[in-house]
């Protein structure tokens, strides 16, 4: 469940969203101040829109089998679309992510310290 109160206003009674999950982790929208995403225990992340008037979500994505334990938005990338994400199977470190403007950009997760620390001995 997410709770949300006006802290500017002590009469302000709240507004609450029913989750089937406890929720791991709320990111608010930095481009659209009506938006905020929750990421979920049960592997979903929602998204939601404070201004509806149902408080049910706009979208669900199941996401993983396990939980979402992190969500985030990129503050550079306003309206930014990711179309497509894939591993290679040659190089399982290897991410594809095809974007907006047809633009192709490919990462070596292995660049990062944390993933290299934890999976660099995995190596193909």
């Amino acid at each position: 469940m997410l709770l949300q109160k006006d802290g500017r206003d002590p009469s302000h009674s709240g507004m609450k969203w029913s989750t089937n999950a406890k929720v791991e982790s709320l990111a608010w929208d930095p481009h659209s101040e009506h938006f905020l995403l929750l990421s979920l225990e049960d592997g979903t992340v929602k998204g939601f829109d404070i201004r509806a008037s149902d408080l049910s979500p706009s979208f669900t994505i199941h996401a993983h089998d396990k939980e979402v334990s992190s969500i985030s938005y990129n503050t550079n990338a306003p309206n930014g679309r990711v179309f497509s994400v894939s591993f290679s199977a040659d190089c399982p470190f290897l991410l594809a992510i095809g974007a907006k403007k047809g633009k192709l950009l490919v990462w070596d997760t292995l660049s990062d310290t944390a993933v290299s620390r934890r999976y660099g001995s995995n190596r193909p």
